[in-house]
């Protein structure tokens, strides 16, 4: 009988595939750790942005509301006091219409509401990307797929980048508004409010 035994070299070629098989799991661990780490900051960042651009629609949409209206009011007063033979009293009140017209006219408060409407869109929307990369795909994807899920997340970044870069300034108050909702809850879906199923026991 004949008995096989290993010869060193088998035994080293062995030792190395499960060295390498090890090294590539880790390193598959380790990217996929980072990439979840960094689709987390996109995520994070686009929840502070886009909540803080709707905080500063909120306000232009609330300015042009009040002056809009408030120039409106002068103005009937104005007519009301010509109309009642008292043409000091609708001098003024023409003047301060006029020049409440003249503020809004200027402030473009409607424009301005816009321009920050569209810009939290964008950055909701790139906050709903990130969060299905990272939440789902990122799961899904195979370790020969990492590479391509890697490209996705830098060009995810740039175009943040880019949106940021289109976008109008955040005033201070309204970013301070959009920290505070986001500490109270605002910004999470009813389903991050529920606590994890049990787990199912065999």
């Amino acid at each position: 009988m004949h008995h096989y035994h290993q010869s060193p070299s088998e035994t080293t070629n062995k030792d190395s595939g499960r060295g390498v098989g090890m090294a590539e799991n880790l390193n598959d661990e380790a990217l996929r750790r980072e990439v979840r780490a960094e689709l987390s900051r996109v995520e994070e960042d686009a929840i502070y942005t886009s909540k803080a651009h709707f905080e500063a629609a909120d306000r232009w949409s609330g300015v042009h509301l009040w002056v809009g209206m408030t120039s409106a009011l002068m103005a009937a007063l104005a007519g009301a006091s010509a109309w009642k033979n008292q043409p000091e009293i609708a001098s003024v009140l023409a003047l301060v219409s006029g020049a409440l017209t003249a503020v809004l006219t200027f402030l473009n408060p409607q424009s301005r509401h816009g321009t920050h409407q569209q810009a939290g869109a964008r950055f909701v929307a790139l906050r709903n990307e990130a969060r299905l990369m990272r939440q789902v795909e990122l799961l899904a994807t195979a370790s020969a797929a990492l590479p391509d899920l890697v490209t996705r997340l830098k060009d995810l970044s740039k175009r943040y980048s880019d949106a940021n870069a289109a976008s109008p300034l955040i005033p201070r108050h309204a970013y301070r508004s959009a920290a505070r909702g986001i500490r109270e809850g605002q910004a999470r879906h009813a389903v991050d409010h529920r606590p994890a199923p049990p787990a199912v026991t065999p």
